[in-house]
């Protein structure tokens, strides 16, 4: 009896043993499944803070180079007033690309600020096309300069361009009005107003993204152009793009100091005189519209010498006194509205900020005010 006892308490030492195990088995297993989710939940908020520490940062880069790109903006804006006050190489009587206004390295390229740098482009609008007010032959010699060769598809994109605008809904022979527009897959009204952008052109019948913006490779429009317009050797189906040569907000005339040979060709100078009026404003800038029109009579005389058409019928036939005339009414040598580019980046940043603008000087000469017709910040933000 003594020894089945004995064997009955070993066993029951056993089982004991074997229950403090197993209980000492499920304490860790306990005690690593909360390491685990202290882990995982210490890891998550590690990443979280580094997230929010990042995107804190990228908003303060953001913010600095934002700042230094609207500081580009008014130190263009000090400029073009400054540009008003006749101190050479500036005049109050004319403005022109030789002015501190478009070429100062010392207020635009790398400008230090802070800890960044800013980077600013102006141009003349009034140096464009003002596609609102725009004339029938020099819509149609702009369009030829840019590449668009066929008489017919000339003719509809002209007519089709003063459709939209008159406030009538009969279209002009080779034109577009409401009953063109409406039988489209995406239907919509001819607008019967002015332009507000240039992108509203490609709602224009006969317009298209090529022929408004150019389709040619960066590559492979860098000679045409680097070229005048009369040297251009344009393949059918190729286009250099008409937007860069229109404007909405300019003033309505054509600054003949500043508007590169296209625009100068598309009001009707023939390839001779435009390169004339390019050699001749490079040394002494035009003080008036007349000045060019006696410089163009002097050359010529009474009749059109140089005149030669080019490809698509470019810039056309004219009598000896048209162009001289037209130049009169829609040419000037002030410019009231001005393009402004602005790009900014802070040191050891990969944030690029940039800002558009478009500045109109509403004073009168010798007190100039400028006022924001246009302020963009270009989407394209990131590195």
């Amino acid at each position: 009896m003594n020894n089945m006892c004995e064997v009955r308490g070993a066993m029951c030492e056993v089982r004991g043993a074997r229950c403090e195990v197993r209980e000492c088995g499920m304490a860790l297993m306990v005690v690593l499944w909360l390491l685990t989710f202290l882990s995982v939940v210490f890891t998550a908020f590690m990443f979280s803070m580094r997230t929010e520490l990042a995107a804190a940062g990228n908003f303060k880069e953001e913010a600095e180079a934002y700042f230094l790109a609207e500081a580009g903006v008014y130190r263009a804006a000090a400029e073009i007033i400054n540009a008003d006050r006749n101190v050479p190489p500036n005049s109050s009587l004319y403005d022109a690309l030789d002015e501190h206004w478009h070429i100062n390295p010392a207020a635009y390229e790398g400008v230090l600020l802070g800890r960044g740098r800013y980077w600013v482009t102006v141009n003349d609008e009034e140096s464009k096309i003002p596609l609102n007010g725009a004339s029938d032959p020099v819509l149609r010699r702009l369009l030829s300069n840019s590449g668009v060769k066929d008489e017919r598809l000339l003719s509809v994109i002209v007519d089709s361009i003063q459709d939209w605008r008159d406030a009538d809904n009969l279209h002009r022979l080779n034109g577009a009005e409401d009953d063109y527009y409406l039988s489209l897959p995406v239907p919509y009204k001819a607008k019967n107003g002015n332009f507000e952008a240039i992108d509203e052109l490609l709602l224009v019948k006969g317009m298209t993204p090529e022929i408004l913006y150019g389709n040619a490779s960066r590559e492979g429009r860098a000679t045409p152009e680097a070229q005048f317009p009369w040297e251009r050797q344009l393949q059918a189906g190729e286009y250099l793009g008409v937007a860069r040569h229109l404007s909405i907000l300019s003033a309505g005339r054509v600054n003949v100091n500043t508007a590169g040979p296209e625009v100068l060709m598309a009001l009707g100078l023939t390839p001779v005189e435009a390169k004339l009026a390019l050699d001749r404003r490079t040394e002494v800038p035009f003080k008036s519209v007349g000045d060019l029109t006696n410089l163009l009579t002097s050359v010529a005389g009474g009749g059109r010498q140089g005149f030669a058409l080019v490809p698509g019928g470019q810039p056309g036939p004219a009598e000896a006194g048209q162009i001289p005339a037209g130049l009169n009414q829609i040419g000037t040598v002030l410019s009231r509205h001005f393009s402004v580019e602005s790009v900014a980046q802070v040191s050891g940043s990969r944030l690029t900020a940039r800002i558009a603008a478009i500045l109109q000087n509403v004073g009168s000469p010798n007190r100039p005010q400028l006022s924001i017709r246009l302020w963009t910040v270009d989407p394209r933000q990131g590195a």
